[in-house]
């Protein structure tokens, strides 16, 4: 039982701790990275970090002597709306919306919600 108080109380103390804030931005580059949110914050280089799902990967392939490259993923495109997961000074670029969610907020990064 008191083991249980214990272990319910730590984990109270590091939520408290650990402040993290949703965001939706628009990708504005590609090559660094770069992501404004609401028109007012340009997020660009190191302070963004992109879930491996987002980034352009492609294989080199031989076929009768011949080597091609196909993309497997297109990676970010600029005009993309993406969720950001604020963490201090870092922001996890989490996930890509689809077109029909990007117009919920308005086609651009329109709102935000803290965690």
């Amino acid at each position: 039982m008191i083991a249980e108080l214990i272990k319910e109380a730590a984990r109270n103390c590091i939520a408290e701790q650990v402040k993290a804030e949703l965001l939706f931005g628009t990708v504005e580059g590609l090559s660094p990275p770069a992501v404004s949110v609401e028109n007012r914050l340009l997020l660009e280089g190191d302070r963004l970090i992109l879930a491996r799902e987002l980034e352009k990967r492609s294989v080199s392939l031989q076929f009768d002597g011949e080597t091609r490259e196909i993309e497997l993923h297109p990676g970010l495109q600029v005009g993309d709306i993406v969720v950001l997961i604020r963490l201090g000074g870092y922001f996890y670029v989490a996930g890509r919306l689809s077109a029909g969610e990007g117009e919920a907020y308005g086609g651009t990064a329109a709102g935000n919600t803290g965690l």
